[in-house]
């Protein structure tokens, strides 16, 4: 079994700065307090603050799901603050986290 990566690329809309980092850092203290199998949540903007990348690590496909259900309200206010330019899929997702990803436009990248 092989560790599930998603990343986001989003583009923060203009003057919504300050609410999009205040998003991550509740999504931060929320992934930390409940859910374990997130291995890695880390959030990445460029110099002038208008584009935002996201690394996210899960143990599995389950965890991934899990995570997406505990974070939902919360994503849904952060995504209302930027537009998602790229999701990227890597590892081999089950057929549900490519099906809810696909929402998004996630292209899926299977370990070689």
């Amino acid at each position: 079994m092989s560790k599930l990566y998603i990343n986001f690329k989003m583009a923060l809309h203009a003057g919504e700065e300050t609410a999009f980092k205040d998003y991550v850092r509740q999504l931060e203290e929320l992934v930390r307090e409940k859910c374990p199998n997130t291995i890695g949540y880390e959030w990445f903007l460029n110099e002038d603050e208008t584009q935002c990348v996201a690394l996210e690590t899960f143990t599995d496909s389950e965890a991934l799901l899990f995570h997406a259900d505990t974070v939902m309200e919360l994503a849904m206010k952060l995504f209302a603050t930027c537009d998602i330019l790229e999701v990227n899929l890597l590892g081999d997702p089950s057929p549900e986290v490519i099906e809810r990803t696909n929402t998004y436009g996630a292209q899926v990248h299977r370990l070689i």
